[in-house]
């Protein structure tokens, strides 16, 4: 698929964005879909293409934060199983059957988590477990929807990691983040090797976008102990709401953004 120097550039320049985001907010993939379809990619192909930066994404922030000494790697291994079991069975979902309803469902969970962040957000900045629980049989049973579901869809499953690894582990936000890193990139390159057997894959378009998300991983994890938990969790609230104004048609991010790219195209 041919590309313009322009489009390389908006590609690179809004995957630094996401990768900013997504190494501690999540919800980064939304901007990625919107991005990739105002560039005329179909859907499939987005949501196939979309596994090139989330890998070259998380295995930044993979370095990056266990560089930092924040990653639990024995507990997301554990968590990885399932969790990879689950996206497999996803991914090939996903490939053959058209996600009609993904909007409305996506939105609503999203909307769910935005009211916990602001109900309860002591639980987020500081948890009130002080010892990381081993994973229990409950955790394993979570992750392996959690990996169903970012098989599938992606957009958003940072959320339920982190949510996840925080209430029910006592994780803080920091330390959540990297576990859920840790295991998206493992997941991942399954996903992305079904995605490619249904040739739903635009390569360049993926690399390019990758660059950028590596950028902004490597920035964002360099100060990963720096950054305040406030920030992240504020972050968090701000990331939620335009992805679910978006996905309820309150706002029209991808009109927005097709509006942008053509005073540059």
């Amino acid at each position: 698929m041919e590309i313009t120097v322009t489009a390389s550039v908006v590609l690179v320049l809004t995957g630094i964005l996401v990768g900013l985001l997504n190494t501690y907010a999540g919800a980064g993939a939304a901007l990625t879909f919107s991005i990739f379809s105002a560039l005329g990619m179909p859907t499939q192909a987005i949501n196939g293409t979309n596994r090139i930066p989330v890998i070259m994404q998380t295995l930044a922030m993979t370095l990056g934060f266990k560089k930092q000494g924040v990653l639990n790697i024995d507990h997301s291994l554990k968590l990885a199983i399932p969790t990879v079991i689950g996206a497999a069975i996803g991914a090939y979902y996903a490939a053959i059957i058209a996600p009609t309803v993904f909007e409305i469902l996506l939105g609503s969970i999203m909307l769910l988590l935005l009211a916990v962040l602001l109900y309860d957000p002591k639980k987020f900045l500081k948890p009130a477990v002080k010892n990381f629980k081993v994973p229990r049989k409950i955790d394993y049973l979570w992750f392996f929807l959690i990996g169903l579901y970012g098989g599938m869809f992606h957009v958003g499953v940072g959320y339920f990691i982190i949510t996840t690894a925080i209430l029910s582990m006592g994780y803080d936000l920091v330390q959540a983040s990297a576990i859920k890193g840790f295991i998206v990139l493992l997941y991942t390159p399954i996903t992305l090797a079904i995605f490619i057997s249904h040739d739903q894959i635009w390569y360049l378009f993926g690399v390019l976008h990758g660059a950028g998300n590596i950028i902004g991983a490597t920035v964002a994890t360099s100060y990963a102990k720096k950054i305040p938990m406030n920030l992240i969790r504020w972050s968090l609230v701000a990331m939620i709401t335009v992805t679910s104004l978006d996905l309820f048609g309150v706002i029209e991010l991808k009109v927005i953004l097709q509006n942008i790219i053509k005073l540059f195209i």
